[in-house]
Parts: C-alpha cells; structure tokens; sequence
C-alpha cells in the first residue's frame, strides 16, 4: 500500500505508518513490523506515542522485555512523552514476568511524570505487591497515587489490600480499609466482609469472625463458600469439631453448598 501511494505522489505519514503496524500486531508478526518501523525512519516519519506503544504491546505480549525498554529507551530519545497507556503497557509486562526491578524502576519514572498513572495502573501495582506479600508497600503505592494523581480507588483496589492485611490476622487494618472506603461513599461488599471475617478467624477470634456473620445478615449480603470456608478452617484448626460440623450445616441451610475444602 505505501509502495502504491508513493508512486502515487502521496506521502505516507503518521497515521498511515499507524494503521499498518496495528495489522502487523494483529498478525502477530514481528519481522513485518520492523520494517514497518525501518519505512518510516526512511520516510522521515516520527513516530507518535501510538507507533511506540504498539511495538511495545507486542514485545511485552511475547515476554520481550529486553526488545519493549529498548523501544521505550529510543521513545525517549526522540523526544516522544510517554503516555499513561505506555507505562502500563510496561507494567503489565514486568508483572507476567515477576520483575520486581522493572517494575519499581518504572513506578519511578511514572511519578516524575505529570499526568501519572490511572486506575487500571492503581489496581495492577496494588496486585503485584500484594501476591508477593508487601501489601504495606501496596498500600503506600494506593496513597501515593490519591495524593499525587487523585486517583480514587475503587472497591477492587480496596478489596485487595483488605484480602492482603487479611492473610496476616490483621483486624485493625482491615477495618481501616472498610471505613475508608465509607468515607468515599463505597458500600463494603461480600469480599471486604470475608476479609474481615477471615482476619478474626486467623487472629482465633472466633466470636469476632461469627459477629461479621450477623452484619453480613443484617446488610442482606449473602456470605459465600469461600466465606464460610475461611471460619470452617479456623475451627478445625484449634480443632472445634463441633463447631465445625455445626458451620457445615448452618451452610446448607443457607443454600450454600459445601465444597471439597468445607470437607
């Protein structure tokens, strides 16, 4: 097509260069696409910060980590602003490959940046440190990103970091998590309450855990599986069978089955 256009006397620009590189990434083919890259470096066209981020999108899509901070280095060097899109097209590819460097050296580099990051970005650094257990440095990321972006978290975001303080018995901070998100007029659902329910139960405060049962009754939020599971394994851990036995049947009667884990 561009070969057509120039002996037609068109110039190819930008967003021809554009439109082709997106069918050479929906092809999935890398070798079309550097020469995609090398015509318009001939053609005296600058790429734009989509031509950027495409190439790489794809290079982060095939794990190229190497290939994806070289396009961004060269973005750079020409001059081009990295967009919120380009920093999450790179964080998502430190994340699928458990780069904690690349991960924080980009978090840098997006807070010297004006317009920041947004919520998709918020919720993806808040997952990272939280499945790798810094859920205190998840949380300093949520804040930093209010204070300096006033990015609002949503009820996702709160509900990770509530799962993360959760997982270590931590009543106080999951009830700090509950209150800031009344505070943004966010209702806690059935996931912050298993939180909540899941730390008493892990601190072996059982009556706590059974007391977040009846609030979850009286909101009309229907416990899950998962919630019942999350004191079942409490008190078979003490062991309380009888409360266990007594939690089992308390679940079917609420029509919620038991599964391989209840047992």
């Amino acid at each position: 097509m561009v070969g057509r256009m120039r002996s037609s006397g068109v110039q190819p620009n930008v967003h021809t260069y554009t439109r082709l590189i997106s069918a050479h990434l929906k092809s999935g083919s890398a070798v079309p696409l550097q020469k995609v890259i090398s015509m318009m470096q001939e053609d005296g066209v600058h790429r734009n910060d989509y031509a950027y981020n495409a190439c790489m999108h794809y290079y982060c899509s095939q794990s190229r980590m190497d290939l994806a901070e070289s396009v961004f280095a060269q973005m750079q060097q020409e001059g081009v602003q990295p967009t919120v899109a380009t920093f999450n097209i790179l964080l998502d590819g430190y994340q699928q490959t458990h780069n904690t460097a690349g991960i924080e050296r980009m978090l840098t580099l997006l807070l010297k940046e004006r317009q920041g990051g947004d919520k998709y970005t918020l919720g993806l650094l808040v997952r990272f440190y939280r499945d790798r257990g810094n859920i205190a440095r998840a949380e300093s990321v949520m804040n930093e990103f209010a204070v300096r972006f006033n990015v609002v978290p949503g009820v996702v975001v709160f509900n990770t970091l509530a799962a993360g303080w959760a997982e270590r018995g931590d009543v106080t901070k999951v009830r700090e998590i509950m209150e800031r998100m009344r505070s943004l007029h966010l209702a806690p659902d059935v996931y912050t309450y298993t939180s909540l329910l899941t730390a008493h139960a892990r601190h072996g405060d059982f009556r706590g855990a059974e007391n977040t049962l009846q609030v979850m009754a009286s909101e009309k939020i229907l416990p899950t599986t998962y919630t019942y599971n999350a004191l079942l394994m409490a008190y078979c851990s003490v062991p309380n069978p009888e409360q266990a036995i007594n939690l089992v049947q308390r679940m079917r009667a609420a029509n919620t089955p038991p599964d391989v884990y209840s047992h």
